[in-house]
Parts: structure tokens; C-alpha cells; sequence
């Protein structure tokens, strides 16, 4: 879904230039994480 546009160049500099694309992703990034993190934690 992120990397969905790496075969289009054109596009991903687009996104580039947005730049609101990389704001979304590192915070669906760190939900991700702590997710990962709260479960490693719970099953301790």
C-alpha cells in the first residue's frame, strides 16, 4: 500500500514534493511499532 507507487518514478516524486505522504507514513509507522511493542510486552 505504501510502496504501491514505486514502479510509477513519476509518482513517487509527486509524493515526494507533497511530502504530507511522508507524515502519514512515519505515523502509521510508530501505531505499527508500538503495537509490536505493546504485544512483545503483554506476552511477557
Amino acid at each position: 500500500m505504501i510502496f504501491g507507487d514505486l514502479d510509477h518514478p513519476r509518482n513517487s516524486i509527486e509524493m515526494v514534493k507533497n511530502k504530507n505522504w511522508v507524515i502519514y507514513w512515519l505515523i502509521a509507522l510508530i501505531t505499527q511499532a508500538e503495537r509490536s511493542l505493546l504485544c512483545m510486552f503483554s506476552e511477557r
